[in-house]
């Protein structure tokens, strides 16, 4: 969630960051800081919930998608699955709700993440990668679905204001021999009002896996055999991360352990060392996304080629990546940026790294439960996704214990 502040404020000082954030990222000016030069990390944790929103069955939550604190102490929550936000107060009870199922201005059909900038309350959400924006009293601002160059399609990654968004577009996959092929894409600034872009230049993203394969066939008595290639996600070996805090961007490389920080000032960009290595390649991620994929095949009714296929794909023969990630996933949390490192999948707690993008170095470590998702929050409170035994959602408020 992004620090509570005036969502129409644009000054010559947030145009002189973005100016000198896409010099940085353009350049790739870094100054390394010495994994030394870390002090002992404190470790953090949670205190016992404040409230459990939904959880008494007062409000129903289907697929939430965000959760963000608001100035007065209200909180938005993005119920995706109903198409819908939902603001409550500090205890937890329903104020209001507004958005809409659809394509049009103030609707979404699924929903990705929630953000707050003081009283404007942002969605990310499909079709496609928009931005929804309202007041939080549910008075709509804008929807709009950013784009590159010649309208080529982008995808939002997060915010940098209540309306300049970081995006990411023209995506391109480089060939390997093993089968595993990396991703490009052009980064950039797009701003929700002006419909501009700033462009900050391109990085590798992700990878994705080239399988190649023959299916036989047989039809109106004759069999032929087809050949080609396959193109299959793989996120289960991690993505490049972005996000912003007070107008600097915090950058993540995938397949790396070092964060990188554009300042935002005529200094150049800083690069922070995380305390830990790269995990070996378990292949239990690729059977669980292999067995994912079956299921949701399974759907429509049994599929024994599809089954066959996916199990000579993501079987023995995947190979093992040149590149291992360490970060799964990042929430900006106030002025800070809480990092995930890829759990060992034998552990129920997940290692959570606290970076400080102004201090420019990682200040706390904490452990929380792999099976809660952090939506967001500030540096007192966390807004966590929970589910309870009958697998019914809800958000836990809890107070961040230093």
């Amino acid at each position: 969630m992004a620090r509570p502040g005036c969502a129409d404020r644009e000054d010559s000082a947030e145009r002189q960051r973005i100016v000198l954030a896409r010099s940085a990222f353009a350049a790739g000016l870094l100054i390394a800081a010495p994994a030394s030069a870390q002090p002992p990390l404190p470790e953090w944790k949670f205190g016992d919930p404040r409230v459990e929103i939904g959880r008494d069955g007062a409000i129903e939550f289907f697929r939430i998608g965000g959760a963000a604190l608001l100035p007065n102490g209200q909180i938005a929550i993005g119920d995706g699955g109903n198409s819908r936000i939902v603001i409550v107060d500090a205890g937890g009870k329903q104020v209001r709700t507004f958005g809409r199922k659809g394509a049009g201005p103030g609707a979404f059909e699924t929903l990705a993440s929630l953000y707050a900038f003081g009283d404007t309350v942002i969605a990310i959400g499909g079709p496609g990668s928009r931005i929804i924006a309202w007041r939080a009293e549910g008075t709509p601002l804008y929807t709009v679905q950013p784009t590159g160059p010649r309208e080529t399609m982008a995808t939002v990654r997060g915010p940098m204001s209540a309306r300049r968004f970081i995006i990411t577009y023209a995506p391109n996959r480089l060939d390997a021999p093993d089968g595993i092929i990396t991703d490009t894409a052009n980064i950039g600034l797009f701003d929700a009002t002006t419909r501009t872009l700033t462009e900050l230049g391109r990085r590798a993203w992700g990878v994705s896996y080239v399988y190649r394969q023959a299916l036989t066939k047989t039809e109106g008595g004759r069999t032929f055999t087809l050949e080609g290639t396959t193109v299959y996600r793989t996120p289960f070996l991690g993505e490049t991360l972005v996000a912003s805090v007070d107008g600097r961007i915090v950058y993540m490389p995938r397949g790396g352990n070092t964060v990188e920080i554009g300042l935002g000032t005529d200094q150049p960009s800083t690069r922070i060392a995380l305390p830990i290595s790269r995990p070996p390649f378990d292949r239990t991620g690729v059977t669980l996304h292999r067995d994912s994929l079956i299921a949701l095949s399974k759907r429509s009714g049994p599929d024994p080629d599809t089954e066959s296929r996916l199990n000579a794909v993501f079987g023995s023969g995947f190979p093992i990546p040149r590149e291992l990630s360490t970060i799964e996933s990042l929430r900006v949390m106030g002025p800070n940026v809480w990092l995930r490192a890829f759990p060992v999948r034998a552990d129920s707690m997940a290692s959570w790294f606290v970076l400080n993008p102004a201090a420019g170095r990682v200040i706390a470590r904490l452990l929380i439960h792999k099976n809660w998702q952090l939506l967001g929050g500030d540096e007192h409170t966390a807004l966590v996704l929970r589910r309870d035994s009958d697998g019914v959602e809800y958000v836990a408020v809890m107070p961040v214990v230093r």
